[in-house]
């Protein structure tokens, strides 16, 4: 997509959105200041881009790690390894809560994961319901500090109870083959038949406080 959106374009990113037409150019204009010449941004750039609004450094790598792989992979949507605006502006919706359910339910999937491997396990529920977790405790505490690194950020042990007693109540409501891991059949399927699962796990999946934290302005 180039610097101008063609009309067929605009109506389907819209639809796909809910997005007006004035938000979906702004949010081209950030995109394009950091896509290469072919109009993507990989998937280093856009780590970058997360670790400096977002995380700040840190000292945990592998914390910092995870967060910007999981937050990649909610607009990576086709796994290439590089984000297009599609994808971008796609990311974005779902992010304000306008994405539509069909989109919601694949997003969620592919975030959590985190490996890859076509399938979620117990381990990748966990991780993202304790990133999850500590993010909110992260931009509860950076209001007061705002040198707070993600890093800085310890949970308790009452949290983590709280974080394995979640996780087996997901793994319940998914795996319904009692495999240990959920195809994204298993996934998508428990979306749409229950309204309630697929609010259960929306409600852990990472949304940053304000959009304006992705919206790739430095």
């Amino acid at each position: 997509m180039g610097n101008n959106i063609s009309k067929d374009e605009m109506e389907s990113l819209q639809d796909s959105t809910q997005l007006d037409p004035k938000t979906i150019k702004e949010f081209q204009k950030e995109f394009q200041k950091h896509a290469n010449k072919d109009g993507d941004i990989t998937k280093e750039a856009f780590k970058k881009i997360v670790m400096s609004q977002c995380v700040a450094g840190g000292k945990s790598e592998e914390t910092n790690t995870t967060l910007t792989n999981y937050v990649f992979k909610l607009f990576d949507a086709d796994n290439s390894g590089k984000i297009n605006f599609r994808e971008f502006i796609l990311g974005i919706s779902y992010m304000n809560n306008k994405a539509k359910p069909s989109e919601v339910a694949e997003m969620m999937f592919r975030t959590m994961d985190l490996n890859g491997d076509g399938s979620v396990s117990k381990m990748e529920i966990v991780e993202v319901v304790k990133l999850n977790v500590q993010m909110k405790k992260f931009e509860q505490q950076r209001t007061s500090n705002p040198k707070l690194k993600l890093s800085d950020v310890k949970l308790g042990i009452n949290e983590m109870a709280t974080i394995n007693e979640t996780s087996e109540t997901l793994l319940r409501c998914l795996d319904k083959d009692k495999s240990g891991k959920i195809s994204q059949d298993e996934f998508v399927s428990a979306a749409e038949k229950d309204p309630k699962v697929i609010s259960i796990i929306e409600s852990l999946m990472i949304k940053p406080s304000s959009s304006s934290s992705f919206s790739l302005s430095k």
